[in-house]
């Protein structure tokens, strides 16, 4: 992704705390957790483990997407990356 949508490297290119951002990680880590563990918990069984373990990739793909928009939406700005 070059080239990014002005919107949304306005909207990641915070730089003081941003309590929504705080909340979609921790929803999101909450999320993969569940995926996670219901996935690998012994009674899962066939399906309803694939169908968990696929969507705890997606999730954790997702939040590796936004914390790239993110570092990708500062680097334009002229900012450091975020961490």
């Amino acid at each position: 992704m070059d080239e990014i949508d002005p919107r949304v490297v306005q909207a990641f290119s915070f730089v003081e705390k941003n309590e929504m951002w705080d909340a979609i990680n921790i929803l999101l880590d909450a999320s993969i957790d569940v995926e996670t563990t219901f996935a690998i918990a012994g009674d899962t069984q066939g399906e309803d483990r694939t169908h968990a373990a696929g969507r705890a990739s997606a999730l954790t793909d997702f939040h590796a997407l936004l914390h790239n928009l993110r570092s990708q939406a500062r680097e334009q700005n002229g900012m450091t990356p975020a961490k």
